[in-house]
C-alpha cells in the first residue's frame, strides 16, 4: 500500500489561505487527484485539502434568502456548526461564499463557469435568483478510517466483488459532489491497476463487512443495478450475525415493511397486520383540507428477514457486567447467551433492514447502539480507535500544521499524544460517560455480509468471503466448535441443513 513520507508533507500555496480560487468543478467530480495520506494506529488520516464546492440552488428557493438557500443545500460531513447566520457570515465576510446567477441562459450548452461571472454577495438577505449556482470554499478534513484494504472475492470482465472491512464506508459524501478518498471505492481505485474505475453496485453499511458488489465502468454499474432490482430477479444475501438473547431453536421470521425515519433509522411498521404481509408500499387514511378523505404513501416497503440460529454463546464475563449493569438501559433479558445467527433476505434489501428486524424481534445485532437500548450512546463502538491520538513520531500534528490555514477551525485541534497506560481501550467509558461523547473511527457491529447470490446476464453467481470476521470466530469457538469448522462454507451447510429440517417438519404438518 502506498502512502506519503512525511518528508513529503508540505503544504500547498505556503500557509495555504493565499491561493488563487480553481474554476468550478463539475458538481459531480470527485476529488481532482488521488491525496496524500498516512497511515496512524490502524487509520487511514487523508491530508486536509482546500476545495471548492459547486452547488446547484433548487428552484424551489428562488426568492428566498441566500441565509436560507445555504442552511438547505449546503452540508459538510462531520461538520455540525457548519450552519446559521453566525456561520455563513464569517465564511461570506472572508470570500469563502460566491454566487452566479441565470446560469442556463448564460451557458446554453454547459461547461465550466468562468472565474469572472462569480461575485461575492454583500449580505445573507439577499434574494437567490433564477437558476443561482453557489460557489463554497472549504478547508476539507476527512473522516479517518480502518486502513485495510478490502480483499478482492470475485473478478471477471464486468463484475468485482470484495470483502468489504468494517469501519469503512462504501461511499462517503463529504460535501455536495465531493465522495472523497476515505471510502471503500476510492482506496480500491487507488489500489488497483486496473485503469477502469470501479463504482458501487449495491451498498454495505459502514460498521458492518463482508461481501460488497462492484462493476467495471459507471455504465456497467448502472446496468447491474437496474437488472438486480428488476422484479423477478434472482437474488439471495445471506448474513452472519452476533444477536442478544437466546434466539429459539426454530428460528424466526420478520415480515415487517420499512421506511427512513427522520432520525435516520429504519421504522418498521406496526399499524396493521395485513400491510405487514403484503408486497405494495403501504398507505395510509388521511384527511385532506377539504375534509374528503384520501390515501397517502407513507413511505413503507415490503421486506423479509428469515433468522437461524447456528450456535448459542456464553456471554463473556465483561460483556455480561456492560449489557446487565446498567441501570439506565437495563436490558428486560436476564439470560447471559447470545446467538449466533444467519439472516437470509428474500425480498429486496432494505435500509438497515436486519438490524430493524432483529431489533423488532427483541433480538438486537451485538454492539448496535442505533438499535439497541443497552449499548450506550448513539454510535458503534466496538473495536474503535480515538482519531485524536497521534503516534510517537507526532506524524499526526506534523501533517495538521503542514496543511493549516488560518479560517479552518479544524485546524486549530492538536492531536492528542499517545497514553503511557495503553492498558485501557480509549473507547472505553468513564464514570461520567464523558468518553462516550467522543467519536472513534474503525468501530463495527457484529454483522458480516457472509453470502450473495445473483443472476447477472444469465449467468448465476454465489459470493462468500474467503474466512469468518473475528466476532464470529470468537463465537463459534466459545460455542466449541473445532478449528477446522470454523468457515464460511460449515456455518453455511448448517444453515441450510437445519432450514431444510424446519421446512420438513412443516410439511409434515
Amino acid at each position: 500500500e502506498r502512502h506519503p513520507s512525511r518528508a513529503r508533507m508540505a503544504p500547498r500555496g505556503g500557509a495555504g489561505d493565499e491561493r488563487e480560487p480553481d474554476a468550478a468543478p463539475d458538481a459531480d467530480a470527485g476529488p481532482p487527484f488521488e491525496r496524500e495520506y498516512v497511515l496512524v494506529n490502524g487509520l487511514r488520516h487523508v491530508a486536509p485539502y482546500v476545495h471548492d464546492f459547486l452547488i446547484r440552488v433548487g428552484a424551489s428557493r428562488e426568492g428566498g434568502s441566500l441565509l436560507e438557500a445555504l442552511d438547505a443545500h449546503v452540508k459538510f460531513q462531520g461538520c455540525k456548526d457548519a450552519s446559521g447566520r453566525q456561520f455563513w457570515q464569517a465564511e461570506l465576510a472572508d470570500g469563502r461564499v460566491r454566487t452566479c446567477a441565470d446560469v442556463l441562459r448564460r451557458l446554453p450548452t454547459g461547461g465550466p463557469i468562468p472565474e469572472r461571472w462569480w461575485r461575492t454577495p454583500q449580505s445573507l438577505d439577499e434574494r437567490i435568483q433564477k437558476d443561482t449556482r453557489l460557489l463554497i470554499t472549504r478547508h476539507v478534513h476527512e473522516p479517518p478510517v480502518r486502513s485495510t484494504i478490502p480483499c478482492v472475492l470475485f473478478e471477471n470482465e464486468t463484475l468485482v466483488a470484495v470483502d468489504k472491512p468494517a469501519g469503512v464506508p462504501t461511499l462517503a459524501g463529504i460535501g455536495p459532489g465531493l465522495s472523497g478518498e476515505n471510502c471503500c471505492v476510492a482506496i480500491l481505485n487507488r489500489a488497483r491497476e486496473d485503469p477502469e474505475p470501479l463504482f458501487a453496485v449495491n451498498r454495505v453499511d459502514q460498521p458492518v463487512s463482508g461481501v460488497w458488489l462492484l462493476a467495471k465502468g459507471s455504465k456497467a454499474s448502472a446496468k447491474a443495478r437496474a437488472a438486480l432490482v428488476r422484479p423477478g430477479a434472482e437474488k439471495r444475501k445471506t448474513y452472519l450475525a452476533l444477536l442478544r438473547g437466546r434466539v429459539e431453536n426454530e428460528g424466526f421470521v420478520v415480515n415487517r415493511p420499512l421506511r427512513v425515519g427522520e432520525d435516520g433509522r429504519a421504522e418498521v411498521e406496526v399499524t396493521t397486520e395485513k400491510s405487514c404481509s403484503g408486497h405494495e408500499p403501504s398507505r395510509a387514511l388521511v384527511d385532506d383540507e377539504d375534509g374528503t378523505t384520501k390515501t397517502e404513501d407513507c413511505g413503507f416497503k415490503p421486506a423479509e428477514t428469515r433468522v437461524v440460529p447456528v450456535a448459542y454463546v456464553p456471554r463473556r464475563e465483561e460483556e455480561r457486567a456492560s449489557f446487565n449493569g446498567l441501570e439506565k438501559n437495563k436490558s428486560e433479558s436476564t439470560e447471559d447467551v447470545d446467538t449466533l445467527a444467519v439472516a437470509s433476505l428474500t425480498l429486496a434489501g432494505r435500509f438497515h433492514q436486519i438490524r430493524a428486524h432483529c431489533a423488532f424481534a427483541g433480538h438486537p445485532v451485538a454492539g448496535d447502539a442505533a438499535y439497541d437500548d443497552t449499548v450506550p450512546g448513539s454510535m458503534p463502538r466496538w473495536g474503535g480507535v480515538d482519531p485524536r491520538v497521534d503516534d510517537e513520531e507526532g506524524t499526526l500534528e506534523n501533517m495538521r500544521l503542514a496543511r493549516r490555514v488560518a479560517w479552518c477551525a479544524e485546524c486549530r485541534r492538536p492531536f492528542r499524544k499517545p497514553r503511557l497506560d495503553a492498558s485501557r481501550d480509549e473507547t472505553d467509558e468513564t464514570d461520567d460517560g464523558s468518553r462516550l461523547k467522543e467519536k472513534v473511527a474503525g468501530a463495527y457491529i457484529c454483522l458480516h455480509a457472509l453470502e450473495y447470490a445473483f443472476e447477472h446476464k444469465s449467468n448465476a453467481y454465489a459470493v462468500s468471503t474467503h474466512d469468518l470476521p473475528p466476532f464470529a470466530d470468537e463465537a463459534l469457538r466459545d460455542a466449541g466448535w473445532p478449528k477446522e469448522k470454523r468457515t464460511p462454507e460449515a456455518v453455511l451447510n448448517a444453515f441450510r441443513e437445519k432450514s431444510e429440517g424446519f421446512h420438513r417438519r412443516r410439511d409434515d404438518a
